[in-house]
């Protein structure tokens, strides 16, 4: 077992070095186009000017207009976002059901605790500007509903299976001790 996850790292390790080199260009683009996520090569400093290599503002607000109507034409508010369907469903009771769930669904993902809104909008900067968006749907720590999370395109690698999918995420994390604490507990850690 030991051995699997040693070797599951070294492919995970391989990835991201693999993957380097995009880093600097989506660094780049970033630093033209939305300067405040531009942290691909290293942290961010408090001392660093926001924009400061920008000769004009003009293409960090064409590209905010553009994801804020992405967004909007993906997801309308006034509308749902998904609707559950079993084609040739012809039963009325099983049909009411789906209607319920789907609503359920609806303001399981529009309750504000659930940050589905603020993933969101990451996730259309990121797909509109660098081409794929990362973000993963858990349940609440507590179960109580549902948590959207958008992470960093430097921090996630994944490998596409046969069929075009992820079939394989690897994502980078370092939490803060007290995080560990909170999910583990203090005397797992020890």
């Amino acid at each position: 077992m030991r051995q699997d996850l040693k070797s599951l790292v070294n492919y995970a390790d391989t990835l991201f070095s693999e993957r380097a080199g995009l880093l600097s260009f989506w660094q780049c683009i970033m630093e033209h186009f939305a300067p405040a996520a531009a942290d691909f090569l290293g942290p961010k400093q408090l001392a660093d000017n926001y924009g400061d290599r920008l000769a004009t503002s003009f293409p960090v607000l064409a590209a905010r207009d553009f994801v804020d109507q992405m967004g909007q034409m993906l997801r309308p508010y006034a509308t749902p976002y998904a609707e559950m369907y079993v084609e040739g469903l012809k039963d009325h009771e099983g049909l009411a059901w789906m209607q319920w769930a789907s609503g359920v669904q609806d303001r399981a993902k529009r309750h504000r605790p659930a940050q589905f809104g603020a993933c969101m909008k990451d996730a259309d900067r990121d797909l509109s500007l660098l081409g794929n968006a990362a973000m993963s749907i858990n349940a609440m720590p507590d179960r109580s509903g549902l948590l959207y999370q958008g992470w960093h395109m430097r921090d996630v690698v994944w490998v596409d299976g046969i069929d075009g999918m992820p079939n394989m995420v690897f994502r980078r994390w370092t939490p803060r001790l007290q995080k560990l604490v909170e999910m583990f507990g203090l005397e797992k850690l020890g």
